[in-house]
């Protein structure tokens, strides 16, 4: 499971780094791999691996919606606001 979160960490990274350097790059499936990370989080990931993954998927553009938002918001609390791509 570990191993599956740092991928989609580093994918995300890796996608905001894109953009960061002029080559967006859309990551289509954001929304989907968001919900797997939120689902992991309550399991198994004592080391807080799929926190990372979260926070980094809410940073990539575009903006969250308002429905997929509140739902980071319900699971994560509020460790993930300091990231503005929330709102």
């Amino acid at each position: 499971m570990q191993a599956v979160i740092t991928a989609i960490d580093l994918l995300g990274n890796a996608v905001i780094n894109a953009a960061e350097s002029g080559s967006p790059f859309p990551l289509k499936r954001r929304d989907r791999l968001l919900a797997y990370s939120l689902a992991l989080m309550g399991r198994d990931d004592e080391d807080g691996f799929a926190d990372y993954a979260c926070s980094t998927l809410v940073s990539v553009e575009p903006k969250l919606t308002v429905e997929t938002r509140n739902h980071v918001m319900e699971v994560c609390g509020f460790h993930l606001i300091m990231f503005n791509s929330i709102f």
